[in-house]
């Protein structure tokens, strides 16, 4: 098992006002994970291969999918919280999965809406055998107690105040079925100050899902191959297994 920094210096696109306010801000809906400032920066327009979008899925995802691992029964719901524009959702729906994608900010779940159905029809040699949606939800606080068979959270937590990464294990743990898989892409593993996005490491991911009693199954450094342009070097992944029923 792979652990440890890379050391890397992660270089940023210039940031636009409002994605300062959002780096600055001190008030205690950014500590939990809740701030206004995300509705800003969508407005705003996030551009692909920008600060919060990567240009499309990571191409890790696909392989882990082709997995025999990975659940796979008719209902295996999939959950994306922070999916952004929305890329890895149609990945997800292709593999049989019924995937929700969750956004805090309302512009960003219509970004994500229109892309997913600009995928509908995008792909005939690899049919959607799933179904896809996008809904404006606070991670924290979800509407219904629905479990999910797997959730996938690729710069979900890099996005997250250092203060609110204990919430975010315990929520991960409340939303998997017990045996669930945590498919977690690590980014970026930098030495960096501020945020977001906010530096991680393995070792991080790790403490706080152990904590919560989740299993290890897999934690290493992507190759170059597997990471999204500009990512490489930078980027984990970590496959994780919720503890079953007591």
């Amino acid at each position: 098992m792979a652990t440890g920094k890379t050391g890397a210096t992660l270089r940023m696109p210039r940031a636009t006002p409002a994605m300062q306010t959002l780096q600055t801000a001190k008030d205690e809906a950014t500590r939990h994970g809740r701030s206004s400032h995300w509705e800003t920066v969508w407005q705003e327009g996030v551009r692909p291969l920008g600060k919060f979008d990567a240009g499309g899925p990571c191409p890790a995802l696909e392989i882990l999918l082709a997995q025999d691992d990975v659940p796979r029964h008719p209902e295996a719901r999939a959950l994306v919280p922070g999916c952004g524009r929305g890329y890895d959702l149609p990945v997800l729906a292709r593999h049989g999965f019924h995937v929700e994608g969750w956004e805090l900010s309302e512009t960003a779940a219509q970004v994500a809406r229109d892309y997913i159905n600009s995928q509908e029809h995008a792909t005939p040699d690899a049919p959607l055998t799933g179904t896809m949606s996008v809904a404006r939800m606070d991670f924290f606080e979800p509407t219904s107690d629905q479990q999910y068979d797997l959730i996938y959270d690729y710069t979900f937590l890099c996005a997250l105040h250092p203060d609110s990464h204990q919430a975010w294990a315990r929520q991960m743990r409340a939303l998997l079925r017990p045996g669930g898989l945590l498919v977690t892409v690590i980014f970026p593993i930098v030495d960096k100050e501020g945020g977001p996005p906010f530096a991680m490491s393995m070792e991080l991911v790790s403490g706080l899902l152990q904590g919560q009693n989740f299993e290890c199954q897999h934690l290493a450094m992507l190759p170059d191959s597997s990471c999204n342009k500009g990512r490489e070097g930078i980027t984990a992944l970590g496959l994780w297994r919720a503890p079953d029923a007591c």
